[in-house]
């Protein structure tokens, strides 16, 4: 029961929490991706979908701890590319409305998600 009420509070702690006003997200505009999530949320069948409209983001990502390793010769070829990845993975982003599917979706913001108990 303790363990329950300890995860009510923390839970409960987490909803009230304001969102940042310091920093304003930048829009992600990559289009192939906006392709690619349509294909993959398509594959699940559903008949709508709720989206959390910000990125995931780590602002101590290099080309180094992001979980993609090689040799030598990996590297000259992929090496700027592990370099892009980790600098746009730094900083969070929110999506647009340009998921192409036929499906409806709706994008939220964090802090609009609720979890019930």
């Amino acid at each position: 029961m303790l363990l329950a009420l300890g995860l009510a509070r923390a839970l409960a702690s987490w909803q009230e929490s304001k969102p940042q006003t310091d920093s304003v997200l930048i829009p992600y505009t990559d289009n192939d991706a906006y392709i690619i999530y349509a294909a993959l949320l398509q594959s699940a069948n559903g008949s709508s979908f709720i989206i959390r409209s910000e990125t995931e983001s780590w602002p101590s990502a290099t080309s180094e701890n992001v979980g993609i390793s090689g040799d030598r010769d990996f590297y000259k070829i992929w090496g700027q590319v592990l370099k892009d990845y980790a600098s746009q993975y730094r900083s969070p982003k929110t999506l647009t409305r340009s998921i192409p599917m036929k499906v409806s979706y709706e994008l939220i913001t964090k802090p609009r998600i609720h979890f019930k108990i």
